[in-house]
């Protein structure tokens, strides 16, 4: 019967072929052959089936124009072959999906999250202070990234998304900011609109960009104007999208910790203040405090240490998110933790205990071993097969 439901789908078609009645008496018993092999064994043998035994569907097929000489396969069986070939794949593979989901026997699933054992030479030397609460959260996303070397794809021809956006903002605040030094000057408004629209410029021809994103970068620049009004009597110098590098040498496997700041103040009371710019989510004191989101407390443990050109090492007074979403209000100011200090010394600690972590051979980079912490979106989760163990109890 299933092979009659596949000849059902062959629509009639002309050929230049011989019809003779010997090619169709000749296409008709090698199928009745495959209908018996295709039987249960206790079927009678094979023989030419009668005529009402075969559907309309199998009627047709057998006028399809086009047989061979005798023992040579017609057009039609060696489709129809192609076809039955075709068919055992499918049921193959929707054998193997059954068993991914349910196991073989229909109990439980079998999948587990992915642990790769990559070997210690092979494990990253070098990661940016954001690779560092990856590593926390999702391991096998650094192992993908660093050690595989994979990246998504951007879409062809897409609308800048989220992190994109976020460049664009950045850039336009650092050029905006590198141009003032100093005191603010009256027309500090317009300065920073005219950067941003040169920022903005290749993206202004995408209508939800114009219409969306365009206002609230406005109303973003009269937040920051207004801000840095209020803050300039307090700020001695500001250092913006600056690069970071500290070298951990005391180790088996010396270490090197990347970054790039946002912005650091250095403050006419004393000491730095590390701001971060966030277009997206911003990250709650509690992870902060709890070293699940530490990339300010590492970036203040590089100052410390003297891992910023130009910036002489000294205390760290004050970690800031500003939130710039251009909604009501545009902006946000929220301090990221308390005793600046004290997490940079903690963040730093715990750095080396991760690495000393990571630097074992039985250490697997495991997908999302906490579901609780597990980042909210990651280029790597088709990869990780989250869905799939995540249904099996294997993890989240």
């Amino acid at each position: 019967s299933s092979l009659r439901r596949r000849a059902a789908r062959f629509p009639a078609r002309a050929s230049s072929a011989r019809t003779s009645a010997q090619a169709l008496a000749l296409f008709a018993n090698r199928l009745a052959r495959k209908l018996a092999r295709a039987a249960p064994r206790t079927a009678a043998p094979a023989r030419m089936a009668e005529p009402d035994d075969y559907d309309d569907a199998l009627i047709d097929e057998l006028m399809v124009n086009g047989g061979g000489e005798f023992g040579e396969p017609s057009a039609a069986e060696l489709e129809m072959e192609f076809e039955m070939e075709q068919e055992r794949e499918f049921e193959m593979q929707q054998e193997r999906e059954r068993e991914m989901a349910g196991g073989p026997d229909g109990g439980p699933p079998t999948s587990e999250p992915p642990a790769p054992q990559p070997p210690v030479s092979a494990r990253p030397n070098q990661l940016s202070v954001t690779d560092i609460e990856t590593l926390i959260r999702d391991p096998y996303a650094i192992y993908a990234k660093r050690i595989l070397g994979l990246r998504a794809l951007d879409v062809i021809d897409a609308d800048p998304g989220a992190a994109d956006r976020g460049s664009i903002i950045h850039n336009a605040i650092d050029r905006f900011l590198g141009e003032i030094a100093g005191e603010l000057p009256p027309d500090a408004l317009d300065t920073l609109l005219r950067i941003g629209a040169e920022e903005f410029s290749p993206w202004l021809d995408r209508p939800g960009i114009r219409a969306f994103w365009w206002p609230r970068f406005e109303r973003i620049a009269e937040w920051i104007v207004a801000r840095e009004a209020e803050r300039s009597p307090g700020v001695v110098r500001r250092f913006t999208e600056i690069d970071g590098l500290l070298e951990l040498k005391d180790r088996v496997r010396p270490f090197r910790l990347r970054a790039r700041a946002d912005r650091i103040d250095l403050l006419a009371g004393g000491g730095y203040e590390v701001i971060d710019y966030k277009t997206g989510a911003v990250p709650s004191k509690k992870d902060v405090m709890a070293g699940l989101s530490p990339q300010l407390s590492l970036e203040a443990a590089m100052i410390r240490n003297g891992a910023f050109p130009d910036i002489d090492p000294g205390e760290v007074a004050a970690l800031t998110y500003w939130k710039l979403s251009g909604g009501d209000p545009a902006g946000k100011i929220s301090a990221a933790g308390d005793k600046p200090d004290e997490l940079a010394e903690q963040a730093l600690a715990g750095l080396i205990a991760l690495l000393d972590y990571y630097d074992d051979p039985a250490t697997v980079y495991l997908a999302r071993p906490d579901a609780d912490i597990a980042p909210r979106y990651s280029d790597f989760e088709h990869l990780e097969r989250v869905q799939e163990w995540a249904a099996a109890g294997g993890g989240e």
